[in-house]
């Protein structure tokens, strides 16, 4: 169970994003990024992906669940090895602390978004958890190139692009959150004007105010980075372009 699980480690979006968004945040500064700080933010951050899956569909066999535990917990513990063995002393607390944040506010939704509906601003104040894990590579890349001067941007960046990314995630999987009795934004809105979800034009209503937030989100990630981050901007529009493309 364990080899299948860090088989699948280069695949996973949730520990690829961080890693992405450090190399590319630093490409855009002009400083090169190591390929230690990549392996250690990318080991980090893999039991954010376990744990999310462990929590959402609940396995019912006991080796799986065993797999996902202790597959997460060795491979953030390893990256924590890697990056204080390869000199980023000051930076592993860092990444430490937007993950620690991840997973508090990812507790968080188990008392909200997975009991009952919520409107908009109960649904957005749920999400958050998205902002701390976008602010890891970020932060990380920051700490490393010692631009301390970049912290208020990575905020601001991190929470708009990380609210879009879970928005879009919830528009497309629609049937994985009804079977699993999860309460996103989609199907709350579908709950409250009577719409039956079994009907893809229904669908196409309950995702449209979605798409409308995570497109303010990322039109306010583009006016951040302007012309200083021309990289950054590049991956904005790309998940722009995914969001627009989600239909039924």
């Amino acid at each position: 169970m364990l080899e299948s699980m860090f088989n699948a480690i280069d695949s996973r979006i949730i520990n690829l994003c961080p890693m992405a968004l450090c190399d590319t945040i630093l490409s855009d500064i002009g400083v090169s990024c190591p390929d230690t700080l990549l392996t250690g933010i990318g080991l980090a951050t893999f039991s954010i992906s376990t744990y999310d899956d462990l929590v959402d569909e609940l396995p019912r066999d006991q080796l799986a669940i065993a797999g996902l535990i202790y597959a997460g917990s060795i491979s953030t513990l390893e990256g924590i090895r890697l990056l204080i063995q390869n000199g980023y002393e000051e930076i592993t607390p860092i990444v430490i602390d937007c993950i620690n944040k991840n997973h508090y506010h990812q507790t968080k939704i188990v008392e909200t978004l997975w009991k009952k509906p919520h409107d908009e601003k109960g649904y957005l104040d749920a999400i958050c958890h998205t902002g701390y894990w976008v602010a890891i590579g970020l932060n990380a890349a920051i700490a490393y190139a010692k631009r301390s001067d970049l912290q208020s941007f990575v905020d601001e960046f991190s929470m708009c692009y990380g609210l879009a990314c879970q928005i879009f995630d919830d528009m497309r999987e629609i049937d994985d959150d009804l079977e699993n009795k999860y309460w996103p934004l989609p199907i709350s809105i579908a709950i409250k004007q009577g719409l039956d979800l079994s009907i893809p034009i229904n669908r196409n209503i309950a995702i449209r105010r979605p798409h409308e937030l995570a497109m303010e989100y990322l039109q306010k990630a583009n006016e951040l980075c302007q012309d200083s981050f021309p990289k950054l901007l590049g991956l904005t529009t790309k998940i722009k372009k995914i969001g627009s493309s989600i239909t039924y």
